[in-house]
């Protein structure tokens, strides 16, 4: 049977187990986005409500910042999987280009998080 591989990749780049792991942590990170997304909207839904939980905690707002915190990490994965694509040249470039602008979006999200302060004390150092 012969291997069906994409123009200019290396048989050793289409064999490699390693390649769909940047997509996996890019499934995880998306879902990640979704929960946290989801959870700030249910938080900031009603203002009294919000108001009372900052100070107070809340096991909502609790779970936005430990699901913002392990955002901030797949998103690590998500980039340098995108980095070892373009390296390695595992996929087409089209596939290449979407992960990388998937990737910048998870660097641009993680920012935000990490400058409002929504992960907990394993990555607060980074913030200040």
């Amino acid at each position: 049977m012969r291997e069906v591989r994409p123009h200019g990749a290396s048989a050793a780049a289409v064999r490699t187990p390693a390649r769909h792991a940047p997509r996996a942590a890019a499934a995880v990170t998306g879902l990640l986005a979704v929960t946290i997304a989801a959870s700030l909207a249910a938080v900031v839904s009603d203002a009294n409500a919000m108001m009372e939980a900052v100070p107070l905690g809340s096991p909502l707002l609790t779970a936005a910042t430990v699901t913002g915190t392990a955002l901030v990490v797949t998103t690590l994965g998500v980039a340098t999987g995108a980095v070892a694509a373009w390296q390695r040249g595992w996929w087409n470039r089209t596939a290449r280009v979407l992960f990388t602008l998937t990737a910048l979006g998870c660097l641009t999200l993680a920012s935000m998080l990490l400058l409002y302060h929504l992960v907990t004390p394993p990555l607060t150092w980074i913030t200040g």
